[in-house]
Order: structure tokens, then C-alpha cells, then sequence
């Protein structure tokens, strides 16, 4: 056989080889191709029907729909994305949608989002993501009995949900950067087995109602005119709140009932109509409670701190932001009502604004509480404090108190005469200390003579437990 015709053979089974491939994938059934498609952008899933006879119109029934305006050339006259999708939709044959995405990016097309959202509905949609950049068109959303997943970040657009809303499968819900009404209410009427709520950035929220018996995390975060929140959720077990409640308002109330609520996030303000019951089942929680007072609302202040602290002795660990506690230690009546044993705190993280005396004082009016203390973490800020209560102190008798501490980490300690004196009483009442661990502060690693002098401080202080050291570290872990 010549050269020529051996490359003639070898070519042809080349070719054979790649038409038996093809018919491998092309004899595959509809579900696994569908299953491939769902890894590809909605133009490429398109581009398939060019591929073979068998091919051209399997993208017509595909179940996942990703759609990107990214991919197509802006025109903000005649939008080539709006074509391809008005094209897709039209010749579009499978009754149920699994997932529809919808991504756009070039403001001349957010006026169609309405229309292909509900497009999507009409198809019973399982799960619907829509993220919109630049909204400026409102939607309004019909009832759906099919979507048990929605996210919609609409890029401050508006939301207009039906009234009453219907979405009997939904299980869970995301808005961010939305405009809603002012009155949000989802109970089991609307949602009755909604699991997972996420509202964030949504402004124009004023009232959110929440009575959902299947709820079981939510996060209500940076909606800022927030006035009234109740929440209702027996099978709740995460539930985070941060920078949401109006400023100086004098008509905000929270009433939050959550039996077997497991972990907590907090760092709002904190007013007289708050209800949160108390949280038997929580392990976890993080507070930090937003000044909201002047000189004359400092009394009320500080004591719904201390109310609020009360509600979570039930927390395992528990991280504080201190600014709840700069009033304490200068104010008997606030200490008569401490509580006096609080059992179930095992790990306590707190953080302290730079040079805060105060606050540092304050919790050293709690610590004699936490009967089961075994871990403090103690970590400095620099935001500046804010406006300080008198600076008559009251001292804490830790007599008994700190029994179960085993460890300790200070970072940022800086070596003032008040963080000298915190530390000292540690030492002196934990009686099973086994590690101190001091991250010194930026200052200090600077001027080697003063980092020497409070080195040596530290190592000098008598321990109540014989096994306690001092270890410095250079970070923070």
C-alpha cells in the first residue's frame, strides 16, 4: 500500500470514529442531554440545534433557562438580547420550567423584565433568579403555586406583590436591593411552608409580619426604616437582624417569638417595646446594641441594654459588642438588677473600642455572673468611643466568680493602667487558668522599652491557678 493510500484508510477511520462518537451522544436520551444543557448559558444551548437533525429543536424543551445579557452586544435601539429572548420564549414547548436565570446588566433591557418573569410563571417555574443592576421599572409579581425557590435583586426597582400573596411551594425567599411597600406580611396563608427569608437593602419597609410555622432561618439586614418587626416562628433557629430599625424613632417595636431559636444575630438598636422572650434552646449569639441615646434617654438606654443581655443568658457563646455595657460600672442601680448566676455561657468574645475604660470596667461587672466561663476573648477596635458616662467607678467582687475560666485572649492590649488592672484580676480569681494569651497593640511593638516594662508586669502578677502562663503573640488569631 503507498503513503498516499495509508493516509486515505487513516483518514477514514478518523472520520468514522468521529461520526461514532457523535452518534453516542446524539442516541443519548433527552434527559441527559437536557442535564448537559443545564451547564450552559441559554445563547449556547441555542447554537446546538445547528449540530444534527436530532439536535435541532431539543433546546426547545430544555428544563434550566440561563439568560445573561452580557453575552450579546449592547444596542440600546434594537437590543439583540431582547430578540433572542423574545425568539426563545416564543418558540419555547416544555410545559415546566426547573430553573430560570435572568441576568441583566445593560439598562435598556430592565423594562422587559416584567413580561419574562412571567413568562417564567406561566411555566411553572421551580426556581427563579432574577438580578437586575440597574432597575428603574416596576414589577409586579402574580401568585405562583409552583417556584419554591425565588432570589430577586431588582437594583433598587420595585416590587409590587399581590395582595393577598399565594406561593404555596415556596421554600425560600430573597430580596435584595428592592423597594417594597411599606407593609410586608408573609404568614401560612401566603407562605405555609416558607423555610428560609432573606430581606436585604429593601427600603420602603416600615412593617414586616412574619408568621410562617415552617421558618427556619432569617435575616432582616440594611433596610433602615424598619418601624415595626414581629416574628413569629416555632421552628425558627437562626433569625440575624443588623442596621435595619429606623433611627430615633419613637414608635419602634419588636416582638420576636422563637422557642428553639439556636443562634442570633443582633446589631441594631434595642428600645423599651422589645419583646424577645427568652431563648432557651440558643447556642450562639452576637450582639451589638446601636447607641441610640443622649444625655437625657442615657438611663433608659443602658438599662434595655442589660434587659437584652438578660435574654440571652441561655447562649453558649456569646460575642458582645461592649458599648452595651459603658454605663454599667458606674451605675448601682443598674447593678442591683444583674443577674446572679448565668449558667449555660461557656465561650464570651467582646469587643472593646480602643482607650474604652469604660466599657472594659462594665463587663468586669458581668464577668462575676458567668459561673461557667471557660473562655474569654477580648479583642480591641480602634473606632473612637463614644460619649462616656461619669467616670465614678464601682468595684466588682470577683470573689467565687471565674472558677471554670481554663483560657483567655486579649488582643490589642495596649497596657493602660485599667487593662492592667482587668488582667490582674484574672489572674488572681481564675483559679483553673491554664493560657493567657496577650496580642500587644501596635504601639507597643514599636517602642521596645515600654513593651518590655508591660511584658514584665503581666509575668510578675500572682495566678490563682499554678498552672497558668502568659504567652505574647505578634497576631491576633
Amino acid at each position: 500500500m503507498t503513503r498516499r493510500n495509508r493516509r486515505v484508510v487513516k483518514m477514514k477511520q478518523i472520520k468514522r470514529g468521529s461520526m461514532e462518537n457523535a452518534d453516542r451522544i446524539s442516541n443519548l436520551p433527552d434527559v441527559i442531554i437536557h442535564e448537559i444543557f443545564s451547564f450552559l448559558d441559554a445563547k449556547d444551548v441555542v447554537k446546538t440545534s445547528v449540530l444534527a437533525k436530532r439536535w435541532r429543536y431539543l433546546w426547545t424543551t430544555t428544563p434550566n433557562i440561563y439568560l445573561d445579557d452580557d453575552l450579546f452586544p449592547s444596542n440600546e435601539e434594537d437590543s439583540p438580547f431582547v430578540l433572542f429572548v423574545d425568539t426563545l420564549h416564543r418558540l419555547y414547548n416544555a410545559p415546566k420550567i426547573s430553573t430560570y436565570v435572568l441576568v441583566i446588566r445593560q439598562p435598556c433591557n430592565s423594562m422587559f423584565t416584567e413580561g419574562w418573569v412571567n413568562f417564567a410563571i406561566e411555566h411553572n417555574v421551580d426556581i427563579l433568579h432574577v438580578d437586575v443592576a440597574n432597575f428603574c421599572w416596576p414589577i409586579e409579581m402574580p401568585s405562583c403555586n409552583s417556584v419554591r425557590d425565588i432570589i430577586l435583586e431588582l437594583g433598587g426597582g420595585d416590587l409590587l406583590l399581590p395582595s393577598p400573596a399565594r406561593f404555596a411551594m415556596l421554600e425560600s425567599l430573597s430580596l435584595t436591593n428592592v423597594r417594597l411597600t411599606a407593609a410586608l406580611h408573609l404568614n401560612s396563608d401566603h407562605c405555609p411552608i416558607l423555610k428560609n427569608l432573606n430581606l436585604d437593602n429593601c427600603s420602603g419597609l416600615m412593617h414586616l409580619t412574619v408568621d410562617c410555622p415552617k421558618l427556619v432561618h432569617l435575616r432582616v439586614t440594611n433596610c433602615y426604616q424598619l418601624d415595626q418587626l414581629v416574628v413569629c416562628g416555632p421552628k425558627l433557629q437562626t433569625f440575624a437582624l443588623v442596621e435595619s430599625f429606623r433611627e430615633g424613632s419613637s414608635t419602634s417595636l419588636a416582638n420576636i417569638s422563637a422557642p428553639i431559636l439556636q443562634e442570633l444575630t443582633w446589631a441594631d438598636y434595642f428600645f423599651d417595646k422589645c419583646s424577645l422572650g427568652m431563648f432557651e434552646c440558643l447556642r450562639l449569639a452576637s450582639v451589638c446594641l446601636v447607641l441610640g441615646y443622649n444625655e437625657e434617654t442615657k438611663g433608659p438606654y443602658f438599662k434595655n441594654a442589660l434587659k437584652f443581655f438578660q435574654q440571652l443568658t441561655s447562649a453558649e457563646t456569646l460575642t458582645v459588642q461592649l458599648s452595651c455595657f459603658t454605663g454599667l460600672s458606674a451605675n448601682l442601680e443598674l447593678l442591683e438588677v444583674l443577674p446572679t448566676s448565668i449558667h449555660n455561657i461557656h465561650k464570651l468574645s467582646l469587643l472593646v473600642g480602643h482607650d474604652d475604660e469604660y466599657s472594659l470596667r462594665g463587663i468586669s461587672c458581668v464577668l462575676p455572673c458567668l459561673s461557667n466561663l471557660q473562655t474569654l476573648s477580648i479583642h480591641t477596635v480602634t473606632n473612637p468611643p463614644e460619649e462616656q458616662p461619669s467616670a465614678r467607678f464601682l468595684n466588682a467582687d470577683h470573689t467565687g466568680a471565674l472558677n471554670n475560666l481554663k483560657e483567655v485572649d486579649y488582643c490589642g492590649f495596649s497596657g493602660e493602667p485599667y487593662e492592667m488592672d482587668f488582667a490582674k484580676n484574672l489572674l488572681e480569681n481564675a483559679v483553673i487558668l491554664r493560657k493567657m494569651i496577650v496580642v500587644l497593640a501596635g504601639e507597643l511593638l514599636d517602642c521596645q522599652k515600654k513593651k518590655t516594662r508591660v511584658v514584665q508586669k503581666l509575668l510578675n502578677f500572682k495566678t490563682a491557678s499554678s498552672d497558668a502562663t502568659i504567652c505574647f503573640q505578634d497576631h491576633c488569631s
